[in-house]
């Protein structure tokens, strides 16, 4: 919209870039489904191995008492219930936008993985509480066969280089999220951090194994587990906290993306009411009010700004307002 000498409120026709005051390529959407289909193909082969995996890990910890491989269960049902609930946000997020919900349901993909990281902290937290109990009242009765763990640790050291590798594979992304997202992200860090705790039970197993008095090496994987999960998952709540309060996306400074609007786009005289964030990991939106100078067509301008931000900063959802000279002079 836009005001004329007489003061009249015209609207301004669609430009054929795709809009003049909004701009979503449909290349980009079409991508974006295309990959969010690879990206639940990938998820349903990591539930129904780790599923199978665990399920060995749950009877061997607790016929052996390991509650490191107990907690390594425990991990690998958190990660199983990510992957269930990153599967279901992505088939949700495809919901179309209602007039309740004129965004879509994209966000239910960052809920998701809040409930994901509330759930590992919940169970790894009662993991340790029983390994504090048993170092307390002692070990007695809580015999550990190394074998057991060096079985386990083995076998998970596979599996999780599996997964690593395919969630790993294309890990690069942009601000568009053309090659992942927010869910196949979870998973590669997950996974890594699985890797390490893999090698861990390994390696207590090895040592439980050639000295079964050393009970104790039980015991400490569990907190070196706890902790790495806590590290793993504190990176994504900083994440999830970063979308729901609608921080500037990383890799996009807004005071510079706005000078170089003034500066490299021609005819802009003021960018203001700059802001950008995300609706979802990889989902960028971008809103703004530009100052047209005097003597600029403004059509000319909104298209050229539009075109600007998509192929520098790679962000395609755009809504830009134009501000005529006569708009400001009267506003103020």
């Amino acid at each position: 919209m836009q005001r004329s000498n007489t003061g009249e409120i015209i609207e301004i026709p669609q430009a054929p870039s795709g809009g003049c005051c909004y701009d979503h390529d449909e290349a980009t959407i079409f991508e974006d489904a295309k990959h969010r289909v690879a990206s639940k193909n990938k998820l349903l082969v990591a539930i129904a191995i780790c599923t199978v995996f665990m399920l060995g890990q749950v009877v061997a910890g607790i016929k052996e008492n390991s509650l490191a491989i107990q907690t390594d269960a425990a991990h690998m049902l958190s990660d199983i219930l990510s992957f269930a609930i990153s599967f279901f946000s992505l088939w949700a997020s495809s919901w179309k936008a209602t007039p309740r919900y004129t965004y879509g349901f994209f966000r239910i993909e960052i809920l998701g993985a809040l409930v994901s990281v509330l759930i590992t902290w919940i169970v790894t937290g009662i993991l340790c509480y029983k390994a504090v109990d048993r170092i307390i009242h002692g070990t007695e009765g809580h015999d550990v066969q190394g074998w057991i763990m060096v079985l386990i640790g083995s076998l998970e050291v596979c599996l999780n280089i599996f997964l690593a590798l395919l969630f790993g594979h294309g890990h690069g992304h942009d601000h568009q999220g053309h090659t992942t997202n927010v869910s196949i992200q979870s998973a590669y860090i997950h996974m890594m951090g699985d890797l390490f705790q893999s090698v861990g039970v390994l390696i207590g197993g090895i040592v439980i194994w050639l000295k079964p008095k050393w009970r104790i090496v039980d015991f400490m994987c569990t907190f070196v587990f706890a902790l790495l999960a806590f590290r793993t998952t504190l990176t994504m709540i900083r994440k999830i906290f970063g979308v729901l309060m609608q921080r500037v996306p990383h890799g996009i400074d807004s005071a510079l993306l706005g000078q170089d609007l003034c500066e490299t786009v021609d005819g802009v005289d003021a960018v203001h009411q700059l802001h950008i964030w995300s609706l979802t990991s990889g989902k960028v939106i971008l809103s703004c009010h530009i100052q047209v100078k005097p003597v600029a067509n403004p059509l000319i301008v909104l298209k050229k700004v539009i075109q600007h931000v998509k192929q520098v900063y790679k962000i395609s959802n755009v809504t830009v307002q134009v501000e005529l000279p006569e708009d400001v002079s009267q506003g103020s």
